[in-house]
């Protein structure tokens, strides 16, 4: 008897029987997210926002950022947790490669101190279309206990460069 031979059907035994597995496992593992993705957005919501097209950011809490865009559209974004610190450091950087901020992208706290220090990292959820009596809402609404401090940042480049990265800074919201 070849142990060469034994090893090698062995090992394609245990290939055949982690496919089986994966078989079985995933078409009811993958059939919930397929049903997911293949879900039409509620009308108007957005995957992605054309970067040069945004005006300003306001941050109202830690899991939600309204973008008010050129031609005076505002989304907002609901991000799919919470964003610790987003509210309270009033500012968030992101880097991409297109000219795109994607529901797939991720933004990066920054806390205003000096030398300036990054927090965590958040994903950012669908552009849904808001109106400005909702906005009036959303502000109106008390904050967590977690965020105390009303800030509304804008976008600005981080450097200049075209890494696609830039910085919504804390400010008054108004246009500068």
């Amino acid at each position: 008897m070849d142990h060469a031979n034994v090893r090698t059907e062995s090992t394609l035994a245990v290939a055949w029987l982690a496919c089986a597995l994966l078989l079985a496992v995933a078409p009811g593992a993958g059939a919930g997210e397929r049903d997911e993705e293949a879900q039409p957005l509620p009308p108007g919501t957005q995957k992605c926002v054309n970067i040069t097209r945004i005006r300003k950011t306001r941050i109202i809490d830690d899991s939600t950022i309204l973008f008010y865009m050129q031609g005076g559209k505002v989304y907002v974004n609901h991000l799919p947790r919470r964003c610790s610190g987003l509210r309270s450091a009033g500012s968030f950087s992101y880097k991409t490669s297109v000219s795109s901020l994607c529901d797939v992208d991720i933004i990066t706290v920054i806390r205003p101190t000096t030398p300036v220090v990054r927090g965590p990292s958040c994903g950012l959820g669908t552009y849904q279309p808001i109106s400005e009596e909702e906005i009036q809402l959303l502000l109106a609404a008390p904050a967590p206990e977690a965020d105390n401090e009303a800030v509304a940042p804008e976008i600005e480049p981080l450097d200049g460069g075209d890494e696609g990265g830039a910085k919504a800074g804390g400010g008054d919201g108004e246009d500068r």
